[in-house]
């Protein structure tokens, strides 16, 4: 399956994104915290489409926090994780 990725819009306190995949369902959004961190799944398959923004409910007030996208397809197929930003 082919994952095309798009947008991953970022802020102080929510993270946003739109049409990240085409062909997936749904996405699981992870957060990073410093550079070392450990990446934590803060959605776990709970954004569609349709979930326009998608706002973080716990964001990190740190400078340094960065996000990534996995999107899944209908067979719960997940892609490569998005670069993280």
């Amino acid at each position: 399956m082919a994952w095309i990725s798009k947008h991953l819009v970022l802020t102080l306190s929510a993270v946003f994104f739109l049409n990240v995949s085409a062909g997936a369902v749904s996405y699981s959004v992870q957060r990073q915290i410093g550079e070392s961190g450990s990446w934590e799944t803060i959605c776990n398959k709970c954004a569609t489409d349709a979930d326009s923004p998608w706002p973080d409910p716990k964001p990190a007030m740190l400078f340094g926090a960065k996000y990534r996208v996995i999107a899944y397809n209908a067979d719960g197929t997940a892609s490569t994780p998005s670069a993280p930003r």
